[in-house]
């Protein structure tokens, strides 16, 4: 994922920089797994907003103080347990 791809996603990040983003995008990477499938890209962006928001660029996105206290990583803890949910569903 670029920079401008993550701003795709998220418009709402547009005036971090662009090396801000790569350097978030590069760390996410580590953490998203290809197991993911189709989902891997929104995963992605979502690891990447959620690090943002916690930085001085994403002090509005926050939902209240502290570490990963935000929309972003609010909706990626729900995504990680509707994953792991349907991955241990039996059929």
């Amino acid at each position: 994922m670029t920079p401008t791809e993550f701003i795709a996603f998220y418009p709402e990040f547009s005036t971090a920089s662009a090396t801000l983003i790569a350097v978030k995008i590069a760390e996410a990477e580590f953490r998203v797994s290809d197991a993911w499938g189709d989902r891997r890209d929104t995963i992605l962006a979502l690891e990447v907003a959620a690090n943002l928001a916690d930085s001085p660029q994403g002090r509005m996105a926050r939902v209240e103080p502290g570490p990963k206290r935000n929309i972003y990583s609010e909706r990626l803890e729900r995504e990680k347990r509707a994953f792991a949910c349907a991955k241990n569903r039996i059929g």
